[in-house]
């Protein structure tokens, strides 16, 4: 299986601080896990919090923030919206300048256009559509979401597929699943 984040020996063999950073972020990782989510970050925890995250830099970087680290952030943010969305008070906790800076990543659009999910019908397809005369029904189709925090290949499709006569049959154990992405 594939590792996915940091693995220690890419990141010994790349950085030379590999080890420091790696303890950094788990400290915080767990600081943040103890956290209440809707609590108030205490101002000097805040900034020693900045002073860490500014300070993940490449060698060769003139930007402020690694791309990795800037993407964290942007994770994180999107999570904390999607967290809250449930909960007005919560919700408002949330600086209306963050929902502005985050609008993009929430109104479905790519550069593909409006990507949108559905059930039944002839579902779109970043790869290979279905023909229109094609028999096969779509039963359920999700389109990459930023705001749901989907991703299905490289901004693409999960699909579930059945033929017209496992569905008359009503024999769902013969719908098949596809994963499409641009």
């Amino acid at each position: 299986s594939r590792s996915v984040g940091l693995a220690r020996p890419t990141a010994r063999k790349n950085i030379k601080d590999a080890d420091a950073r790696i303890a950094a972020a788990t400290k915080w990782i767990a600081i943040a896990d103890a956290a209440d989510p809707a609590a108030p970050v205490p101002a000097a925890e805040r900034d020693d919090f900045r002073r860490w995250a500014t300070s993940m830099q490449r060698g060769d970087a003139q930007v402020p923030l690694d791309y990795a680290v800037a993407d964290w952030m942007l994770e994180a943010a999107k999570a904390a919206v999607r967290s809250f969305a449930h909960d007005l008070q919560k919700a408002r906790l949330i600086s209306p300048t963050i929902y502005d800076v985050l609008a993009p990543h929430f109104q479905g659009d790519s550069a593909w256009g409006i990507q949108y999910s559905q059930l039944l019908g002839h579902a779109p397809s970043s790869q290979q559509a279905r023909e229109t005369d094609d028999p096969t029904v779509c039963l359920l189709n999700l389109a990459s979401d930023a705001g749901l925090g989907w991703m299905f290949g490289d901004v693409g499709e999960a699909s579930f597929w059945i033929s017209p006569e496992a569905l008359a049959d009503k024999d769902f154990s013969k719908a098949w699943a596809t994963l499409e992405g641009h």
